[in-house]
């Protein structure tokens, strides 16, 4: 399901209708956005220019659903390292304490679909097979997500910046711990005093 622009003779007469899908972070279809264009017979560059704001705003609707959705959870936002800064086009991941992509918008599951081997799909993949470094080895570096992180993607095949988000809930609770296996549970405990992750 793509953004597409409606013609008048299949709109209301004399309007064009700008349609772009609203995915939730399990790529399932949850709805969609319209805009319709006055004088659509007049005015070809209006219509597009309300397509491209349609699809705009999807995505930040999009996305905004994403933060909100899995804003108890670890996130993060990933963009190929010589890319301008594209916040509509942003790949984001939310993964669980073991590393495990639980939930990815529009962007990533379109990147990494059909990077992934036959059978696999994105929820559910290890992250280190996504980004090339395991969560522990990300919340370290990133120092418990205060630094953006480069790494080499064993699927995009270049170098990528990562940005973690870390909830406040668990900033006091996250250690990392470099000894332990990807596929293990990150150990939760009780920080009495404030802690640098990382250190």
């Amino acid at each position: 399901i793509m953004p597409s622009l409606v013609g008048s003779e299949m709109c209301i007469r004399d309007r064009s209708c700008s349609v772009t899908p609203i995915f939730d972070p399990m790529g399932e279809l949850r709805g969609c956005l319209n805009a319709s264009c006055l004088g659509a017979s007049k005015n070809k560059e209006n219509q597009f220019l309300t397509l491209q704001m349609v699809m705009m705003y999807g995505r930040m609707i999009e996305n905004s659903y994403f933060r909100q959705a899995y804003r108890h959870q670890v996130t993060m936002s990933i963009r190929p390292t010589e890319s301008f800064a594209d916040l509509i086009q942003e790949q984001l991941l939310a993964v669980n304490e073991r590393g495990i992509v639980v939930g990815a918008n529009r962007s990533a599951f379109a990147e990494y679909d059909s990077l992934l081997s036959p059978g696999q799909q994105l929820p559910g993949s290890q992250i280190e097979d996504i980004v090339g470094q395991s969560i522990d080895e990300l919340l370290t570096k990133s120092k418990g997500g205060g630094v953006v992180v480069r790494s080499f993607s064993p699927k995009m095949l270049e170098e990528i910046e990562i940005g973690l988000r870390v909830p406040s809930s668990k900033l006091n609770t996250i250690q990392p711990d470099s000894r332990r296996k990807p596929a293990e549970s990150l150990s939760l405990i009780h920080i009495s005093e404030p802690t640098r992750l990382g250190m």
